[in-house]
């Protein structure tokens, strides 16, 4: 992988962290209830970005020859995290995006989901978010090895 690329994508996948870590923060707040200490529009904001990465996963489990070089390595992470088939991992990614949305649409968005399910989400989207962070200390390493 060339230098250039490797650094490319230790940029996206900080990008996609701190996008995972604010959608983290968003849920939490949901979770507490606190909705009305911060501005709804930005959480939301938060939720359809995070949304946004989970449908691309899920378009790479649906077709094998769609591509998406940025995703492709934490979709392959994701799926080894959790020892799933491209079949199995689908009702996962989905299920995520339906608690998501679940949480966007509800007048009581706090009540919107169980407790099982806000810490079934919360845990999902911190597997990941890890595996995204994994991904980018191993780019760290490759960038300073390259300049050592």
């Amino acid at each position: 992988m060339s230098l250039w690329r490797v650094q490319r994508q230790k940029e996206a996948y900080t990008e996609l962290s701190r996008s995972l870590n604010q959608a983290l923060k968003a849920i939490s707040i949901v979770r507490l209830g606190a909705i009305d200490r911060y501005d709804w529009a930005t959480l939301q904001q938060n939720l359809d970005e995070t949304q946004d990465i989970i449908d691309r996963l899920i378009k790479i489990s649906h077709d094998p020859y769609y591509t998406d070089e940025e995703l492709q390595p934490l979709y392959t992470g994701v799926k080894n995290t959790w020892v799933d088939s491209d079949t199995t991992i689908r009702p996962r990614l989905n299920d995520i995006n339906t608690s998501l949305q679940a949480l966007q649409d509800s007048p009581q968005p706090s009540q919107a989901l169980s407790d099982a399910e806000f810490d079934t989400l919360k845990d999902r989207l911190e597997d990941i978010r890890d595996i995204a962070n994994e991904t980018v200390e191993e780019n760290q390493h490759t960038l300073r090895g390259n300049f050592a």
